[in-house]
């Protein structure tokens, strides 16, 4: 009886938790475009989402399946089910932060290479407005909907450094801040913004260069971590190898089953400290 009722409360009650992460992911991302007066851009008709999208409910919507399946497909006692649902969710979790700060340093080699057809073209005599234009022409997505918003809004005559600033707000990276606020310095107090661009770009190119040498040392870490948790799996495989009897009973005990799934929920809670760790802020 119980095992049925827990069939049906454990898929509905992941279920319902994923669509209020959902739920408060679309809040916040509603909140920033307010926040940024949800600027509407002329030339396509649509409001410019903040960047980048996260989805911070995919991990536990497969963890909960992950769970269900183990438990109700494969038959699994729930404390394994529960630690393998546990390990798969942190595995989503890093997955979904990994593909978004790529995301991030794509759009930071794009903004570098953004800035230097900026500096060129203003060195040449070109006014800033079609600069940004010519520089917006030649970038790539997923940079170029923010600047073909910032165009269209600069031609449409509205507030120069508001436009700057909403840029900033619907991409808050520290290196599109430094970007929007020099263009806006520049805008008010007027003076050479080349040399000021060129100097965002050696900064932004710093940074970038930072966190790729900040990911290369994360790496060894990581990998650590991995060789710890399959040196653990690896010496129960030999476990049961050597005595497959003596290895059988003691899983299918309370005590045994109890023991490994928590082993199991502490690698788990390992790979997230190590995860956070090894994320420094600069």
């Amino acid at each position: 009886m119980w095992s049925s009722v827990a069939l049906v409360i454990l898929p509905l009650g992941g279920a319902a938790v994923a669509i209020w992460l959902w739920v408060a992911e679309r809040r916040r991302r509603v909140a920033r475009l307010l926040a940024a007066s949800a600027p509407r851009s002329a030339a396509q008709g649509r409001t410019v989402s903040t960047f980048p999208p996260r989805y911070r409910w995919m991990p536990l919507a497969i963890a909960v399946m992950t769970a269900t399946g183990s438990w109700g497909g494969l038959n699994w006692p729930i404390p394994f089910a529960l630690a393998v649902a546990a390990i798969v969710g942190v595995a989503g979790m890093i997955a979904e932060s990994i593909v978004v700060s790529k995301r991030v340093l794509l759009l930071e080699t794009q903004l570098t290479d953004v800035i230097d057809g900026l500096v060129g073209a203003l060195r040449v005599g070109m006014a800033l407005p079609k600069a940004i234009e010519t520089a917006m022409q030649e970038s790539k997505a997923p940079l170029r909907p923010y600047l073909e918003d910032l165009v269209a809004r600069l031609r449409l005559g509205e507030d120069a450094p508001g436009v700057f600033r909403d840029l900033s707000r619907q991409i808050p990276l520290e290196s599109v801040q430094l970007f929007s606020l020099t263009l806006s310095a520049q805008w008010t107090g007027g003076g050479r913004v080349a040399g000021s661009l060129a100097a965002v770009g050696r900064t932004v190119r710093d940074r970038i260069e930072v966190s790729r040498r900040v990911r290369a040392q994360a790496v060894e870490a990581n990998v650590s971590v991995m060789a710890m948790m399959g040196i653990s799996y690896g010496l129960a495989w030999i476990m049961w190898r050597a005595n497959p009897a003596s290895f059988v009973v003691f899983l299918t005990s309370d005590l045994g089953r109890y023991l490994t799934a928590g082993t199991m929920l502490l690698q788990a809670v390992g790979i997230l400290w190590v995860r956070q760790l090894s994320r420094i802020r600069y």
